[in-house]
């Protein structure tokens, strides 16, 4: 049974946006739960089909209830196949918010973290606001995980939606207490900065965090800049500790400023520590509009070591990539176009990754003429530059360096800045391999290159610093 949290908020679900004429039959509550051994013998995809219609004389979440045994029970892959079960038609609009709502709840019960991935993308995506704050109640009982307080944190900073802050805001405030809006008003920057590395007894641990983020976000322009130019000084300072540092990640993207992504750009490329690049990516998938971060987060998942921090990045682009049964059966033509348009489920450049796996695990021959199909695709100025300067990453991704004047050529003649500056980061992969045509041509470019996105790339993948 569900407690009491549970039972209040669904009342608020069903009654404030479900109760049509439709579901009336589903207000119809029967007393029983499914048995130990009805739960080992019903199939997951029947109790998904009872948790849209319950069965009679059964609890109306007797199936959600049954679902999360179920997968605690279950053998490894048995629990993958049930969540991805769960997870396709929690993603699935077309289905009812109650079924879809049950599903979030059906992965949290069970207490696997493979699903918080998944709940974190309903939080950030999905445009109704009871499936944002379901996913905001199921990713809360996860206590302790990181990436799931992480997530609400970043939310609570972004979410427009009443119902949903209300939520967001009461979970996390449960235990020690944040700041009240008279707190944040009166209390200056200076002095949150400090509570962000030594907490005020009686408040959570992240209270501050949170405190300085909305007095940013509600200050006057002149106000937020002079605040978020303290956070971003603190952030940038290896002196402090790494506590205080990546709260200051935060603070900007629970802000919203879209002048300070430079600055999150910067650590996730060049902080030694892989903590400040993972909150930096978390930071940075924050402004999914802006073209900046998500260039930047696209960078960091072709040429970051750190599996951690890759996992951010992952977890934040999307949802699926292709297997290596998919990799092989599917041709280079379909993933040249699967770049344009992603497949549904898929994230937005899992084309991209297939491609680059499917040439660097290819023969000689094959890797020739899947980058010579590459290659003509990238110089094709018909082509989108969303198709376009994926090419560039997927050549640089496969590391066959026959293919280094191509990108040299896009660099010193395309007319477009972005595939020049693209075409910068994929070059500088080879530099950084000693690869001296590739390192020539990028020292070339920054004696000629008038645009200044275009420079920023070459100053920093041939590592000069700029002060």
């Amino acid at each position: 049974m569900r407690c009491a949290r549970f039972s209040a908020f669904l009342v608020l679900c069903l009654t404030a946006v479900l109760f049509t004429p439709s579901l009336v039959v589903l207000a119809q509550d029967g007393d029983l739960e499914y048995t130990p051994e009805e739960i080992q013998s019903i199939s997951a995809e029947r109790f998904l089909m009872y948790m849209a219609n319950p069965q009679p004389d059964y609890q109306k979440f007797a199936a959600m209830h049954a679902l999360s045994a179920k997968i605690k029970a279950a053998d490894t892959n048995t629990k993958i196949n049930i969540i991805n079960m769960l997870v396709t038609a929690m993603n699935d609009r077309s289905r009812g918010v109650y079924q879809r709502f049950q599903c979030c709840y059906a992965i949290s019960g069970s207490g696997d973290e493979r699903g918080i991935p998944y709940l974190i993308n309903i939080l950030y995506q999905d445009p109704i606001n009871t499936m944002r704050s379901v996913a905001a109640e199921a990713l809360a009982d996860y206590k302790g995980n990181a990436d799931a307080h992480n997530a609400l944190v970043q939310a609570a900073g972004q979410e427009r939606d009443a119902k949903v802050l209300e939520v967001l805001n009461r979970r996390l405030s449960e235990g020690d207490q944040g700041y009240s809006p008279e707190e944040i008003k009166n209390t200056s920057a200076d002095m949150f900065l400090q509570y962000i590395a030594k907490p005020q007894a009686g408040y959570d641990k992240f209270a501050a965090m949170r405190a300085l983020g909305a007095k940013a976000k509600a200050s006057d322009p002149q106000t937020r800049w002079e605040i978020l130019n303290k956070v971003s000084t603190v952030m940038l300072d290896r002196s402090r500790t790494e506590n205080q540092r990546f709260q200051c990640c935060y603070v900007i993207s629970i802000s919203g400023d879209e002048q300070w992504i430079p600055q999150l750009v910067y650590v996730l490329n060049d902080d030694p520590s892989e903590v400040m690049r993972s909150v930096a990516a978390e930071a940075l998938a924050a402004f999914p509009k802006n073209a900046d971060a998500q260039d930047a987060l696209l960078v960091a998942s072709q040429y970051e070591t750190s599996q951690r921090v890759l996992d951010v990045i992952n977890k934040n682009a999307s949802t699926m990539e292709y297997t290596t049964k998919q990799i092989d059966e599917i041709s280079v033509d379909e993933f040249i176009e699967k770049l344009q348009q992603p497949d549904k489920g898929y994230q937005k450049f899992a084309a991209m990754h297939a491609l680059t796996k499917k040439a660097k695990t290819s023969d000689a021959d094959g890797r020739r003429a899947i980058l010579s199909t590459v290659a003509k695709v990238m110089n094709d100025k018909a082509r989108s530059e969303l198709q376009r300067f994926q090419c560039c990453y997927v050549i640089s991704g496969c590391g066959d360096e026959a293919w280094v004047p191509s990108l040299i050529d896009v660099l010193k003649n395309d007319s477009s800045a972005t595939m020049r500056a693209v075409a910068a980061e994929a070059l500088g992969v080879f530099a950084s391999n000693n690869n001296a045509a590739a390192r020539g041509a990028l020292e070339n470019a920054l004696k000629t290159e008038t645009n200044q996105r275009v420079r920023e790339v070459i100053t920093r993948r041939l590592g000069i610093k700029v002060e």
